[in-house]
């Protein structure tokens, strides 16, 4: 089936003297060479307040990668460390079909931040990112992805490391779309994550109306949490990815969590 190249707007940040300008682009994606990531959108999480955001998140993915099926896109599920949860479903065989390909620079298990590349994050998380008012302690509590997001068994493909990279290198896979969380942990940092595609030179782009971070706002620079996630998508609007939202693509508006009061 041939489906219509997807048309859309995103926006990038660009060092102008000395400061950062956003600049909007016009941009294009074929179906058939692209894909959507899920990133570690679990059916629970160790964070009691992480783990509210995500079921509140899930709706809104749903509705976007439910539209990106139905116009020709991949969607790739990536709730890590859940794989045998997923050893007979369809969609992780089919992603264990792929052939093993080259990789140049080597692909790594985990991709930290870039002191050569990249800034800081715009935000102190080494605390882990709790800010529940009795503190979470860290642990492996889930066992799959949201219930609330469709895993198509004839079309789509689970995955949670290097496969990923493996896969859209088989099937001519060149363009990436990332939603999911964390913002600042996973999203960027996984073996499928955006590092580590940049790296081996597929585009990626940040559904940046799709995610969250893991920040404690009791951390410096003490920031609002939504003011946290839109600092960490120009982080890595600057030093890796374009990004794009939701309504760019489907129209109507972006999505917009129930508690971020902030005013436009």
């Amino acid at each position: 089936m041939y489906y219509e190249p997807l048309t859309f707007e995103g926006q990038k940040q660009i060092r102008e003297d000395d400061r950062w300008i956003k600049k909007r682009l016009r941009l294009d994606a074929d179906p058939e060479k692209s894909a959507v990531i899920i990133c570690d959108m679990w059916n629970t999480h160790w964070c009691k307040g992480a783990a509210a955001r995500v079921d509140e998140l899930a709706a809104p993915v749903e509705k976007f990668t439910s539209y990106m099926r139905r116009n020709g896109f991949l969607i790739v599920h990536c709730p890590s460390n859940t794989m045998a949860y997923y050893a007979d479903n369809p969609a992780r065989k089919r992603a264990l079909q792929a052939s093993p390909q080259e990789a140049d620079p080597r692909l790594l298990d985990w991709c930290p931040l870039d002191p050569e590349r990249e800034d800081p994050l715009p935000f102190d998380d080494s605390d882990g990112g709790c800010f529940c008012k009795e503190r979470c302690t860290y642990s492996r509590p889930y066992y799959g992805e949201h219930e609330g997001i469709t895993i198509d068994p004839d079309r789509d493909i689970i995955v949670d490391d290097r496969l990923a990279y493996d896969y859209f290198r088989t099937h001519g896979i060149d363009t990436v779309f990332y939603c999911g969380v964390h913002a600042n942990i996973c999203v960027p940092g996984r073996p499928f994550g955006i590092r580590q595609m940049v790296r081996q030179g597929i585009r990626c782009i940040l559904v940046r109306d799709l995610i969250d971070v893991m920040y404690n706002p009791e951390m410096p620079p003490y920031m609002d949490h939504f003011d946290a996630v839109d600092a960490m998508s120009g982080h890595l609007e600057r030093f890796w990815c374009c990004s794009t939202t939701t309504a760019d693509i489907m129209g109507g508006f972006p999505f917009r969590f129930r508690e971020d009061y902030r005013l436009f």
